[in-house]
């Protein structure tokens, strides 16, 4: 089925608050093992898998580090090009230095439609930044045996891949401002549809939000990023956050909280009041 066919509506269900995982396990063989026999279900933990092996098995491990980043580009004779952005060059020492180069920038990337990409050609695609066009540009460099390194340059160079990919996001990929037409002082000026928020602004002073970040997106393995014991992040350019796309979204700080508040979201965060207040202890109405 084609993506543009699915409906979000099949994938909303109810899920119980206490049938979702929401950190790993100190120890995580002990974590649920899902099991399927005979049109028959059960469960155990990982720890006994090799118990339910058949001898001689093949396991196959799926290591693949995926940025989201899909880029579609239309040759002149119509011919749809897409480029899977999957992690940067080796030329790189982390995701943070590849988003951060300005003009031009290389990652290895699947093709879609490989075959009709022919060898020394280029790509072309206009985008609206700033109030004015820009132009990204793609060309093969080299092929590796399970995809190709591709060189992203674009004009003008003052802007950085993280900063095309978000207007990516608002006027292609969520594409809830298609019309977007900003100057530089309006987007520094944050005048954009929506809100983009962080843990540790007013509005989330709880810096512990970034584990459930971090699990989402594989964490260092995926990222090339770490967190340090106060839970900042290294290397230090580094960012994380939301993105809430819906026009009323508004930036709100939630001041300071009682004890009796600080007791209630730590027992729906499974923490204790100590730790909270640790994490908390900016904003708290009260000596703890």
């Amino acid at each position: 089925m084609h993506p543009k066919n699915l409906k979000i509506e099949k994938f909303t269900y109810d899920l119980p608050e206490g049938k979702i995982a929401r950190f790993p396990l100190p120890e995580r063989d002990a974590s649920k093992l899902l099991l399927f026999d005979q049109g028959k279900l059960s469960q155990d933990i990982y720890k006994n898998l090799a118990h339910y092996l058949p001898q001689n098995s093949l396991l196959v491990f799926n290591d693949t580090k995926v940025v989201e980043a899909r880029l579609v580009f239309q040759k002149d004779t119509g011919g749809i090009i897409e480029i899977f952005c999957l992690e940067p060059d080796q030329q790189y020492s982390d995701i943070t230095t590849a988003m951060l180069q300005k003009g031009k920038v290389y990652w290895q990337c699947l093709i879609g439609g490989a075959s009709k990409w022919k060898s020394g050609q280029i790509l072309e695609k206009k985008i609206k930044q700033e109030g004015s066009n820009f132009l990204l540009k793609a060309k093969i460099t080299d092929r590796l045996p399970d995809c190709f390194i591709i060189e992203l340059s674009w004009e003008p160079d003052y802007l950085s891949f993280a900063e095309m990919l978000h207007k990516k996001v608002r006027t292609e990929y969520w594409a809830y401002e298609k019309a977007e037409n900003l100057t530089n002082e309006q987007l520094i000026k944050e005048e954009y549809t929506g809100i983009r928020r962080a843990p540790g602004y007013p509005a989330c002073p709880d810096h512990t939000e970034k584990y459930k970040l971090f699990h989402l997106l594989g964490g260092e393995k995926t990222t090339g990023i770490t967190l340090t014991e106060s839970l900042a992040m290294y290397p230090a350019s580094s960012v994380s956050g939301w993105y809430f796309a819906h026009p009323d979204s508004k930036y709100f700080g939630i001041g300071k909280i009682n004890r009796d508040q600080v007791e209630d979201y730590a027992r729906r965060k499974n923490m204790t009041v100590e730790d909270t207040e640790r994490w908390l202890r900016p904003v708290l109405e009260y000596d703890s």
